[in-house]
């Protein structure tokens, strides 16, 4: 499927905006110009039907845009404005905790809670063994399914 029919059909199915979709096109394709139905199948698998590790580690991946080894701050607030934009037809700020119902308090909270050195980045250590202590987040893991 070449890029820009995926980003539109995401686009006209899930809304959002076309960055997250080009975003998360680049992060499973291997090719800058198209995805082809088993790169597709492939990451969805490990996305919804692997262990908790292996999604824990699909994850990681999806938020290091610059594949440098580490989340940083501002990598996770790009995402975060983006999720937030796509489901703010089922007012998502409304559901969510008051310290966490923009994308800059969310994105605060879990650098506050995963940051340990305070570096402003997350080893994938440190994503994993935050995520894991987080029931709120192995739950959603557990229902991609």
């Amino acid at each position: 499927m070449p890029r820009e029919q995926f980003v539109q059909e995401n686009l006209l199915a899930h809304g959002g905006d076309e960055a997250l979709w080009e975003y998360l096109f680049s992060r499973i394709s291997e090719n800058e110009d198209h995805i082809t139905f088993d790169m597709f199948i492939h990451n969805m698998a490990v996305a919804t039907r692997g262990d908790p590790d292996e999604k824990l580690d699909w994850t990681f991946k999806f938020y290091d845009k610059d594949a440098s080894g580490f989340i940083e701050h501002d990598e996770m607030l790009v995402i975060f404005r983006s999720i937030f934009k796509m489901v703010e037809a089922v007012d998502l700020a409304q559901m969510m905790p008051s310290d966490q119902n923009t994308p800059e308090k969310r994105v605060k909270c879990i650098f506050d809670k995963m940051d340990l050195d305070q570096d402003r980045k997350l080893s994938p250590d440190e994503f994993k063994e935050g995520c894991k202590a987080d029931n709120a987040i192995m739950e959603v893991m557990s229902l991609l399914r």
